[in-house]
C-alpha cells in the first residue's frame, strides 16, 4: 500500500499507531531497500511538554518548522 497525504492527516498518535509494522520500500541507485517500522513516537505539538516544538522555533528544532 502506498501511504498518501490522507494517511498522514490523522492525529499524530493515530498515524504512529498505524505505522507500526509497516514496511517501507525505496529505490536507491536501482536497488530496492526496505525496512520495517518497529517503534514510533508521536507528539501533540505546542501543547505537548515532551515535544521539542513546545517552545516555538529555536536553532535546535528549526528543521521541524521547514
Amino acid at each position: 500500500m502506498i501511504l498518501d497525504r490522507e494517511f498522514y492527516s490523522a492525529h499524530a498518535t493515530e498515524v504512529a499507531r498505524r505505522l507500526l509494522g509497516t514496511t517501507l520500500v525505496h529505490l536507491v541507485d536501482g536497488q530496492r531497500v526496505s525496512g520495517k517500522i518497529v517503534e514510533t513516537e508521536a507528539y501533540s505539538g505546542l501543547n505537548d511538554l515532551a515535544s521539542h516544538g513546545r517552545a516555538g522555533k529555536t536553532p535546535r528544532n528549526l528543521p521541524m518548522w521547514e
